[in-house]
This record gives C-alpha cells, structure tokens and sequence, in this order.
C-alpha cells in the first residue's frame, strides 16, 4: 500500500525530534501508536464485515440455484408420475371394456372410485 522504507521512517524521527522535542516526542509517539492501531482495527472489522456480506451473498445466491434444480427435477417427476397415472387409467378403462356387462360409465366411476382424494368423507 504505502512504500515507505528504513530511510523515510529515520527522516521522519528526526523531523519530529527536532519539532516536538525530547519531552513530546514519547508522548506523541504513543498517540501516533494508539491512532494507527485504532484505525487498523477498524479496517479489520470492515473487512471482516465485507467478507461475511460476500459468503452470505454466495450462500444466498447457491441455495437458489439448488432450489431452482429441485422444482424441475420435482417438476419433472410430477409430469411422470401424471402420466404413469394417465396409463394406469387407460389400462384400466381397457380392462373394464373388456369384461361383459360393463359399460364406459362403470368403467370410468370404477378408476376414479379407487383414488382416496375423490371418496367421500363420512
């Protein structure tokens, strides 16, 4: 970030040497010390921040993708299973053409009659 080497940080002592004096000097070397580290520990907690923000995000944006592939895969097994469904009926309303003394209506009351969803309640 900054470039500053052995010889910059020595021109800076001495400046402040000569500036502040040998009675000042410690004193503002340690306010300079505690202004540096506040300032560190607010970058760390920014960052930190950012970077939980930016998990969260990715967190947020996988569990989408995941829930998209399982409403197609359940989609998808929906539409099997409704056709299955659609064959089971044929078949039965074939088998029951085929018995003597049923007709269509039967046939069809018969394969409907077997579903729990269409049973009445008592």
């Amino acid at each position: 970030m900054f470039d500053i080497g052995l010889s910059e940080i020595m021109i800076i002592a001495i400046v402040a040497l000569v500036v502040l004096g040998p009675e000042r000097l410690p004193k503002a070397a340690r306010l300079a010390g505690f202004w540096v580290r506040k300032a560190r520990a607010q970058w760390y907690t920014v960052k930190s921040e950012l970077e939980s923000e930016m998990a969260d995000e990715e967190l947020k944006n996988s569990l989408k993708e995941s829930m998209a592939d399982l409403q197609q895969t359940l989609t998808a097994h929906q539409e099997s299973l409704q056709h299955e469904m659609q064959a089971l009926d044929a078949d039965l309303l074939a088998e029951n053409e085929a018995k003597p003394g049923v007709d269509a209506k039967t046939a069809a009351d018969t394969s409907t009659d077997n579903n729990p969803e269409n049973t009445p309640r008592p």
